[in-house]
């Protein structure tokens, strides 16, 4: 399966998936704050490319996503004419979105501790088909793919 994304398919997953914001503890904007600062809309196109860039280093070096043609992308940084990314997406990964994306229902917890705070998301596809998604938190997103929920409910 050839897993194929442009940087518009990225942008979005960036600036509303990655964890809470750094330093405000929430997952979400408060109500009437439709952009969190610093966000990615609220940011010039030369701090853009360097964000995306940076966050799309992380995701290869965790091997999440392989890009085919990063010494083309990184002389886009430097004033190259644009390129296209040649970025495959692990397939347990494309799963979890997937899942985490087409979920009839979803509980959420938020749990606050001296670190700061920690999410956790239960998708549920079917009573005995669950995502279980636990943002640390570092905004490490960890999933775990259920068959019930009974000894999943510890764990969050």
């Amino acid at each position: 399966m050839d897993m194929r994304n442009t940087p518009s398919d990225v942008e979005p997953l960036l600036s509303q998936h990655d964890g809470p914001a750094r330093g405000t503890g929430r997952l979400y904007p408060p109500p009437g704050q439709e952009n969190p600062k610093p966000h990615l809309s609220a940011m010039d196109s030369q701090q853009r490319e360097w964000v995306l860039a940076t966050a799309l280093r992380s995701l290869v070096s965790r091997e999440a996503v392989e890009i085919r043609n990063i010494e083309e992308l990184n002389a886009v940084l430097y004033g190259a004419p644009e390129a296209q990314v040649d970025m495959h997406v692990r397939v347990e990964i494309d799963l979890a979105l997937t899942l985490r994306r087409t979920a009839d229902r979803a509980l959420a917890i938020k749990q606050q501790s001296a670190v700061g705070s920690a999410f956790g998301y239960v998708h549920i596809h079917a009573t005995d088909l669950l995502l279980v998604e636990r943002i640390t938190t570092g905004g490490m997103h960890l999933f775990t793919l259920a068959g019930n929920l009974a000894g999943q409910a510890r764990g969050l």
